[in-house]
Protein backbone atom coordinates (compact mmCIF):
# COMPACT_ATOMS: atom_id res chain seq x y z
CA UNK A 1 0.00 0.00 0.00
CA UNK A 2 1.26 3.56 -1.14
CA UNK A 3 0.41 6.46 1.38
CA UNK A 4 -0.20 9.48 0.29
CA UNK A 5 -0.41 13.35 1.54
CA UNK A 6 -1.62 15.79 -0.57
CA UNK A 7 -1.22 19.80 -0.27
CA UNK A 8 -3.96 20.79 0.79
CA UNK A 9 -6.30 23.85 -0.99
CA UNK A 10 -8.05 24.77 1.76
CA UNK A 11 -4.56 26.36 3.36
CA UNK A 12 -2.16 27.08 0.16
CA UNK A 13 -3.63 29.18 -2.25
CA UNK A 14 -3.27 27.25 -5.76
CA UNK A 15 -1.84 29.21 -8.59
CA UNK A 16 -1.15 26.63 -11.76
CA UNK A 17 -2.94 24.33 -13.95
CA UNK A 18 -1.50 21.70 -16.05
CA UNK A 19 -3.65 20.25 -19.46
CA UNK A 20 -2.51 17.17 -21.05
CA UNK A 21 -0.13 17.59 -23.68
CA UNK A 22 -1.70 15.22 -26.02
CA UNK A 23 -4.93 16.99 -26.49
CA UNK A 24 -5.98 17.70 -30.06
CA UNK A 25 -5.36 21.77 -30.43
CA UNK A 26 -8.43 22.97 -30.92
CA UNK A 27 -9.30 20.99 -28.06
CA UNK A 28 -6.95 21.77 -25.45
CA UNK A 29 -7.09 25.16 -26.62
CA UNK A 30 -10.88 25.32 -25.33
CA UNK A 31 -9.96 23.45 -21.95
CA UNK A 32 -7.51 26.23 -21.34
CA UNK A 33 -10.01 28.65 -21.75
CA UNK A 34 -12.64 27.00 -19.28
CA UNK A 35 -9.90 26.67 -16.48
CA UNK A 36 -8.59 29.80 -16.99
CA UNK A 37 -11.97 31.24 -16.72
CA UNK A 38 -11.46 29.04 -13.16
CA UNK A 39 -8.69 30.19 -12.02
CA UNK A 40 -10.38 33.89 -13.03
CA UNK A 41 -13.10 33.35 -10.62
CA UNK A 42 -10.69 32.07 -7.62
CA UNK A 43 -8.33 35.27 -8.28
CA UNK A 44 -11.40 37.42 -8.55
CA UNK A 45 -13.09 35.74 -5.25
CA UNK A 46 -9.48 36.29 -3.03
CA UNK A 47 -9.41 39.93 -4.11
CA UNK A 48 -12.26 39.94 -2.60
CA UNK A 49 -11.18 38.74 0.52
CA UNK A 50 -12.63 34.95 0.43
CA UNK A 51 -11.08 32.66 2.28
CA UNK A 52 -8.59 29.99 0.53
CA UNK A 53 -10.96 27.12 1.94
CA UNK A 54 -14.46 28.65 0.38
CA UNK A 55 -12.89 30.36 -2.92
CA UNK A 56 -11.22 26.31 -3.53
CA UNK A 57 -14.78 25.63 -4.66
CA UNK A 58 -14.52 27.19 -7.93
CA UNK A 59 -11.08 25.75 -8.84
CA UNK A 60 -11.34 23.48 -11.85
CA UNK A 61 -9.67 19.60 -11.74
CA UNK A 62 -6.84 20.98 -13.41
CA UNK A 63 -5.05 22.60 -10.90
CA UNK A 64 -1.80 21.70 -9.66
CA UNK A 65 -1.09 20.38 -6.28
CA UNK A 66 2.21 19.07 -4.61
CA UNK A 67 1.50 15.61 -3.27
CA UNK A 68 4.23 13.06 -1.26
CA UNK A 69 3.81 9.54 -1.84
CA UNK A 70 5.69 7.12 0.16
CA UNK A 71 5.96 3.17 0.59
CA UNK A 72 7.27 -0.36 0.58
CA UNK A 73 9.27 -1.67 -2.36
CA UNK A 74 6.43 -4.37 -3.19
CA UNK A 75 4.21 -1.25 -3.48
CA UNK A 76 6.09 0.93 -5.79
CA UNK A 77 6.63 -2.62 -7.78
CA UNK A 78 2.82 -3.28 -8.07
CA UNK A 79 2.40 0.57 -8.95
CA UNK A 80 4.85 0.33 -11.92
CA UNK A 81 3.13 -2.80 -13.15
CA UNK A 82 -0.11 -0.53 -13.53
CA UNK A 83 1.44 2.02 -14.74
CA UNK A 84 3.53 1.85 -16.90
CA UNK A 85 1.26 -0.37 -18.56
CA UNK A 86 0.23 1.00 -22.57
CA UNK A 87 -3.40 1.21 -20.86
CA UNK A 88 -2.49 4.08 -18.24
CA UNK A 89 -2.95 7.23 -18.73
CA UNK A 90 -0.25 9.61 -20.33
CA UNK A 91 -0.06 11.66 -17.42
CA UNK A 92 0.44 8.82 -14.70
CA UNK A 93 2.39 6.56 -17.23
CA UNK A 94 5.30 9.53 -17.71
CA UNK A 95 5.25 9.67 -13.78
CA UNK A 96 5.82 6.00 -13.46
CA UNK A 97 8.57 5.94 -15.51
CA UNK A 98 10.48 8.50 -13.95
CA UNK A 99 9.96 6.67 -10.58
CA UNK A 100 11.09 3.46 -12.28
CA UNK A 101 14.55 5.20 -13.55
CA UNK A 102 14.31 6.52 -10.15
CA UNK A 103 14.59 3.11 -7.70
CA UNK A 104 15.76 0.50 -10.58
Amino acid sequence: TLSFTQQSQRFAAVSDYSIPDHLEEEVRTETEKAVQGGFDQYAELRRRGVSLEDARFVLPQASVTRMFVSGRKSAWLHFLELRTSEHAQEEIRRLAFLIERLIS
